[in-house]
């Protein structure tokens, strides 16, 4: 299970509702109220995840499960730039 939690780079708010996918295959899931995700991800896999959330650019993580948890941590998404 690769896990972690998401918020917003600037303010440090936790974001609900972040889509987290897998690269290659765009399995995932979504981020709860607390900001926290959990994907299974067999052990040896080596892709990237990818979190989506409306306004915010696109962050990319690379991971490799070499255990059956793999904690990412915080990842903070920037919000996007005006055009």
């Amino acid at each position: 299970t690769v896990h972690g939690v998401i918020q917003d780079k600037a303010t440090s708010v936790k974001l609900s509702g972040v889509a987290c996918l897998r690269k290659s295959n765009s399995i995932g899931t979504i981020s709860d109220n607390l900001g926290l995700f959990a994907l299974i991800v067999p052990i040896g896999t080596i892709d990237t995840l990818r979190f989506f959330y409306p306004g915010y650019k696109v962050a990319e993580k690379r991971i490799a499960p070499s255990d059956f948890e793999l904690d990412l941590g915080v990842i903070e998404l920037e919000l996007a730039e005006d055009e």
